[in-house]
């Protein structure tokens, strides 16, 4: 990686795709289970949730595999893979369809979702067409939420616990 690795943005190897991801060091939040996914044998990584260490067989059964999409996974789907991140019964993940996104879309992670949530109709429009083999029997969902919101926007989650809810296990009831 050469001198790049010594400065304050260190990069590794994203499971997908080789792509450069930000390591755990830099957003500690995000993607927890790509580390355990790149360490897993290559036929165990569709579904890193499976490998995750601590957690039981009975746990991963219940488990909803949500994958939040937008342009450049910025602002709109972390801020959500992040709200979300500890509703029961759900995996998150967030990816954008851009090429230069900061964790790029790639068809490992269309085929591990089993809920795709995008933010605009083109979204969802670019997802089919690009991914068309991987996508079977996914849910995709779009919010029409535009890019008007910075990330973690007070509003942005007002609006993402509005319209989310509706499609996770238990429908938003108890919380």
């Amino acid at each position: 990686m050469g001198d790049a690795s010594k400065g304050a943005s260190s990069f590794a190897v994203s499971a997908f795709a080789g792509q450069p991801a930000l390591t755990n060091a830099i957003r500690p939040t995000r993607h927890k289970w790509l580390d355990s996914a790149a360490k897993a044998p290559k036929n165990q990584r569709l579904c890193p949730a499976l490998y995750e260490p601590g957690v039981s067989a009975k746990e991963i059964g219940a488990m909803l595999n949500v994958l939040f999409v937008c342009s450049q996974n910025k602002l709109r789907s972390p801020t959500a893979e992040q709200v979300f991140a500890d509703w029961p019964g759900i995996q998150t993940a967030s990816a954008g369809l851009n090429h230069d996104a900061e964790v790029p879309l790639g068809p490992e992670l269309v085929q591990w979702a089993g809920l795709i949530v995008v933010m605009e109709t083109r979204h969802r429009e670019k997802l089919r067409k690009r991914f068309k083999a991987q996508l079977n029997n996914q849910q995709i969902v779009c919010l029409n939420i535009p890019d008007d919101y910075d990330f973690m926007d007070p509003e942005l989650i007002r609006l993402l616990r509005q319209k989310v809810p509706p499609f996770l296990p238990d429908g938003g009831e108890g919380r």
